[in-house]
């Protein structure tokens, strides 16, 4: 199993710099309880979209440095959460 690579922004990063000790071992606690937490198996889908729709969708993911099916599924969550 591939382990997930976070990405940060140059304003994360420059926000990241300004954390104080006691932040940054809260951060990494719950980052360490976040790794434990059971992984949930992925379903592999197949749907017919519209080329240019998701050509331009591809383009505005790839523009904010994010990976398409990672917001389909980002949008899916979110729009289960309303």
């Amino acid at each position: 199993m591939k382990k997930p690579i976070q990405y940060f922004k140059e304003e994360d990063l420059k926000r990241n710099k300004k954390l104080s000790p006691t932040q940054i071992s809260q951060f990494l606690e719950e980052f360490r309880q976040m790794q434990q937490e059971e992984v949930r198996e992925n379903k592999l889908i197949s749907m017919r979209i519209d080329n240019l729709l998701l050509n331009a969708f591809k383009e505005k993911c790839e523009k904010e440095g994010v990976k398409y099916q990672k917001k389909i599924r980002h949008l899916m969550q979110e729009w289960l959460n309303e």
